[in-house]
C-alpha cells in the first residue's frame, strides 16, 4: 500500500510539473489595445505625438513632426510586485512608417524610480539597462547601447520579437532559446543581460548598471518605452514581462 501511494504521488508530481510552472511571476501581460497595465501613457504634445489603438489588437506610438514634436512614454512606474530579481521581457512590434530618420528614436528602459511627472531622460543611476531603435531611411535597427552592437537592418511592416533577459540576482540564470528547445543552451550571469532580436543574439552577457550606476535590490522594478525623436509610426502587438525563474517549466500554450 505504501509503495502504491509513493508511485501515485510521483505520477501526480510529474504530471503537475509537465503542465505548470513553479512560482513563475507574470509582472505584465499587455493584451493590446487594453493598456491598463501601464501606469501612465504620456504625451508632451497631444497634437503632434499620440497613441492610437485598433483591432485585432495593437497600440501605435506616432510622432508627426521632428522639431518640437513632443515625446511619448508608455510607463510602468508602480514597482513590480513581488520585487523581481530577474526579468524575461518579450516585445513584439513593427515599424510601420519612417518619415524622418534618426538614431535612438525609441528607447526601452528597465530600472527603478521612473517618474511619470518628469520626462527628462532617466539618470544612469536609475537604470539596469536600456536599448534603442534607430530609424534608417527605409528600415530600422535595434541598438544595444551598452555594447554599441546593432541588429541587422529590419524591414518596415514586419513584426519582430525582442527577447530581453536581465539578471539582478546573485546567481546565474539558465534559459532556453527558443523556449521549445530540448535543453537550456544559455546562461545570463549576475549583473548581466542578453538581448535577442528574433533569433539573432545581439548582446550576450552585456554589463548592466550603465555609467556610474550600481546594484540595488529594486533595479528591475520599473519599465518604460519612450518615442522621443524621428518621425514615424511604431506598432506594438505584444508585451509580456515575467521572471526567468522556472522559465524552463513554462507551459507551451502560455
Amino acid at each position: 500500500m505504501i509503495k502504491y501511494c509513493q508511485i501515485s504521488l510521483k505520477i501526480l508530481i510529474l504530471s503537475f510539473v509537465a503542465s505548470y510552472s513553479f512560482a513563475q511571476t507574470n509582472y505584465m501581460q499587455v493584451d493590446f489595445p487594453d493598456v491598463s497595465q501601464f501606469t501612465n501613457l504620456i504625451t508632451t504634445n497631444a497634437t503632434l505625438s499620440k497613441f492610437e489603438y485598433g483591432p485585432p489588437g495593437y497600440m501605435d506610438m506616432v510622432r508627426t513632426q521632428a522639431t518640437n514634436g513632443g515625446l511619448l512614454r508608455a510607463l510602468r512606474a508602480t514597482p513590480f510586485s513581488p520585487n523581481p530579481e530577474t526579468l524575461y521581457i518579450q516585445i513584439t512590434f513593427s515599424v510601420e512608417e519612417i518619415s524622418v530618420a534618426d538614431v535612438n528614436a525609441l528607447y526601452f528602459y528597465s530600472g527603478e524610480n521612473f517618474s511619470p511627472t518628469n520626462s527628462t531622460f532617466p539618470a544612469n543611476s536609475t537604470l539596469f539597462s536600456r536599448f534603442s531603435v534607430d530609424f534608417l531611411a527605409s528600415s530600422f535597427v535595434i541598438h544595444d547601447i551598452q555594447t554599441n552592437k546593432k541588429s541587422n537592418p529590419l524591414p518596415l511592416h514586419t513584426p519582430v520579437t525582442v527577447t530581453w533577459l536581465l539578471n539582478n540576482s546573485a546567481d546565474g540564470q539558465i534559459y532556453r532559446k527558443p523556449e521549445t528547445a530540448a535543453n537550456p543552451q544559455y546562461k545570463v550571469m549576475p549583473g548581466k543581460y542578453d538581448l535577442w532580436i528574433n533569433d539573432e543574439l545581439v548582446a550576450y552577457e552585456a554589463s548592466a548598471y550603465p555609467g556610474a550606476g550600481a546594484y540595488t535590490t529594486t533595479k528591475l522594478s520599473n519599465f518604460e518605452i519612450r518615442f522621443w525623436t524621428g518621425v514615424g509610426r511604431i506598432r506594438f502587438a505584444n508585451l509580456r514581462i515575467r521572471d526567468i525563474t522556472n522559465i524552463l517549466l513554462l507551459r507551451n500554450d502560455n
